[in-house]
């Protein structure tokens, strides 16, 4: 069973910082870059999702999900 994202964020840069949201409760300021081809990046602290504007229009459904170890075409991913 997959589970969503506990919050998700529409950005308009490729690049952007993630600190979990509040200085008491948050994580270390990391860089994440969103990725041209998929469009969206998970934060590896807090698993904020960040979707590309670009991309948002997809929709939640038609992005590949890490957290199932698929691509779009439904093939299994070794590496991820």
């Amino acid at each position: 069973m997959t589970l969503p994202a506990p919050e998700t964020k529409i950005v308009d840069t490729w690049r952007i910082a993630c600190d979990g949201g509040s200085a008491g409760l948050g994580h270390p300021r990391v860089w994440l870059m969103i990725p041209h081809d998929t469009g969206w990046v998970d934060c590896s602290y807090c698993d904020a999702r960040y979707i590309h504007r670009d991309f948002a229009e997809k929709g939640a459904e038609g992005l590949d999900d890490i957290t199932r170890g698929q691509d779009r075409s439904g093939q299994e991913n070794e590496t991820r």
